[in-house]
């Protein structure tokens, strides 16, 4: 006979599900209607599984409780706060998962994602903590074990499941759902190959498992994909196309200068995006550098749609009060002030320095009696030698 019990409270049945991607998730039916707190520990004879249940998804009728359990806190479902992670040397994908958890109260076990960093910039978004695990760990899968730990990598382990433990009852192999009767119940897990009772060797991706003190009966999905069978279509392009990007323009306003990059932060609080710290500025225009006012309303994009990508596109015009730049740089091998400009421009410190020369040399040229003032106009002669120096900028020409 089958022992199944919840924190130490007898159970009808427990009805447990594991994807491929995700966290477990099991149905439980107690025999009375005990008051439990959020943690639960379930037994199934000699398995354990630590979980949490799912607020709102408990109660009772009759006498009988029922309630909804998921793997480890129950909270990759939960929403976390926007925040702007930047690291010249590359942000950490195990630092924002750190966060994250930390946040929900969840915990990591083996994080193994496609990179270890994601870019100089992270921009989290405010939403639900799972996607944006899934945008920081890249192409590979994450789980959460009977223990509760959630595990990142490119593929669950792989164990060979002993024939003494199941019997396979049935096969559909159009859609590679098998019925397993089962000895016991950690003996078949995602991730075990299945080798008795089929045609050939098949992996289970995802199971159901139905324990009660009548016994226990597994159905197990054998098929292939990445995923498995619980993540459907519609919910792959959503999140690879849709919710791991950020397109389109975002407003911001500048809180100050950060060196050459700016600090700012959203306009609109519902957009959930975070306060950004050392944007870079691509102004679009090759050569150009600006410093930017206190409270200037600025356009964000984030290149390609990539979170780790953002970059001031676009700057507020004249019918801001303060659009003015504090200052602006243009810089190139030869800059003209119009199509057929030619004429160098004069700098004022240039020709301030040659005006200065010539009253110099006036002022402190000697006279000398009755020679009709040669003496003065030598003086001042030898003292103009060189004068005047060019006063034209390097690079500016006008028309």
């Amino acid at each position: 006979m089958t022992i199944v019990s919840a924190n130490e409270f007898a159970l009808v049945s427990v009805r447990l599900r594991v994807p491929y991607r995700g966290a477990w998730w099991a149905e439980l039916e107690f025999v009375d209607a005990p008051t439990i707190e959020s943690s639960i520990e379930i037994l199934i004879d000699d398995l354990r599984l630590t979980g949490a249940i799912v607020p709102g998804r408990d109660g009772s009728h009759v006498a009988h409780k029922k309630c909804l359990v998921f793997g480890g806190a129950a909270s990759w479902g939960s929403e976390v706060p926007a925040l702007h992670y930047r690291s010249d040397t590359g942000v950490q994908a195990r630092l924002v998962a750190d966060d994250i958890v930390r946040a929900i109260g969840e915990t990591i076990g083996t994080f193994e994602p496609t990179e270890d960093r994601i870019g100089i910039h992270y921009v989290r978004q405010s939403g639900i903590a799972r996607r944006i695990l899934e945008d920081i760990i890249g192409d590979v899968i994450w789980w959460v074990d009977y223990d509760g730990i959630t595990h990142v990598s490119s593929e669950r382990p792989e164990i060979e499941a002993d024939p003494e433990d199941y019997r396979v009852l049935d096969y559909d192999p159009l859609n590679r759902l098998a019925t397993l009767e089962i000895q016991t119940p950690g003996g078949v897990v995602v991730g075990s190959l299945l080798d008795e009772g089929l045609d050939e060797d098949q992996p289970v991706r995802e199971l159901v498992l139905t324990a009660s003190a009548q016994g226990l009966r597994m159905q197990v999905w054998t098929g292939a994909g990445k995923y498995g069978l619980a993540d459907s279509q519609a919910y792959t392009a959503y999140h690879r196309y849709a919710d791991s990007k950020l397109f389109g323009s975002w407003r911001y306003r500048v809180n100050q200068m950060n060196g050459e990059r700016v600090d700012a932060r959203p306009v609109l609080s519902s957009s959930g995006l975070p306060d950004l710290v050392g944007v870079e500025i691509s102004p679009g225009i090759a050569g150009y550098g600006v410093d930017l006012p206190s409270g200037l309303e600025i356009l964000v994009e984030f290149i390609e749609g990539n979170r780790t990508l953002p970059r001031v596109v676009a700057f507020s015009g004249r019918d801001q009060a303060n659009w003015t730049p504090t200052e602006s740089v243009i810089d190139a091998d030869g800059i003209k002030l119009g199509k057929d400009a030619a004429n160098e421009v004069a700098l004022h410190n240039l020709v301030e320095d040659e005006l200065t020369a010539l009253k110099s040399a006036i002022s402190g040229a000697s006279v000398a009696a009755n020679d009709g003032g040669a003496k003065f106009k030598s003086d001042i002669l030898a003292a103009l030698a060189s004068w005047p120096g060019s006063t034209a900028a390097d690079k500016v020409k006008a028309e």
